[in-house]
């Protein structure tokens, strides 16, 4: 079983280095386009969770259409969420944004 610590401090570090690159990709390379970027992550993401599902390191449940009703809401809310703050990101310095 994985230790408490570890996972916090693998979330903590996956959220300030998603924060910097999104903050590099806007203004950096000066793209305008959260919602690309939100889709993007999205779809890396999906990916390591279809892989680490298919090698047995966790355990993903069915999507059927009654689990898709249920989580429809949950899912524009979060979405809403992304977005407005990759908007947002784009504005503030980093340490504005993270407090």
């Amino acid at each position: 079983m994985r230790r408490p610590s570890r996972i916090c401090a693998l979330y903590g570090g996956t959220s300030i280095s998603i924060t910097f690159f999104n903050k590099a990709v806007f203004a950096v390379y000066r793209f305008n386009f959260p919602c690309a970027v939100t889709l993007m992550q999205i779809l890396v993401r999906l990916c390591f969770l279809r892989t680490a599902h298919a090698t047995g390191y966790i355990a993903l449940p069915a999507l059927t259409p009654e689990l898709a009703r249920l989580v429809f809401p949950l899912t524009i809310c979060w979405w809403t969420y992304v977005v407005s703050g990759l908007v947002a990101l784009r504005y503030l310095t980093v340490p504005m944004f993270s407090t």
